[in-house]
């Protein structure tokens, strides 16, 4: 949603985020905890997100609009997304081990 001369943010940003997500990930390869921002407004935008190679998600305009219900369909849908195969560690774990290498 455009806001003033602020900038975009939700779900115009949706597609661009993903490529990135997808680009850090091919790029850092399981070296780095990814965090998946912007337009995950829906448990199937949370799937694709974790599926493009998020470790992690973040949201804010999906929950403003959308409300705490979004959180029960993020956590479902990221139960369904291929991304837990993808990884041998929990999110939890991932960012431990990222905390530990920056100490």
């Amino acid at each position: 949603t455009a806001i003033g001369q602020g900038g975009l943010s939700g779900a115009p940003i949706f597609e661009r985020a993903r490529s990135v997500v997808r680009i850090v990930r091919e790029a850092a390869g399981d070296q780095a905890v990814i965090v998946g921002v912007g337009g995950i407004e829906t448990g199937e935008r949370a799937a694709l997100m974790l599926d493009a190679g998020a470790d992690l998600l973040q949201v804010y305009t999906g929950l403003v609009y959308e409300g705490p219900r979004l959180v029960r369909e993020l956590v479902e849908a990221s139960s369904a997304s291929s991304w837990r195969g993808r990884s041998q560690r929990a999110p939890h774990e991932a960012t431990r081990g990222a905390l530990s290498r920056e100490a």
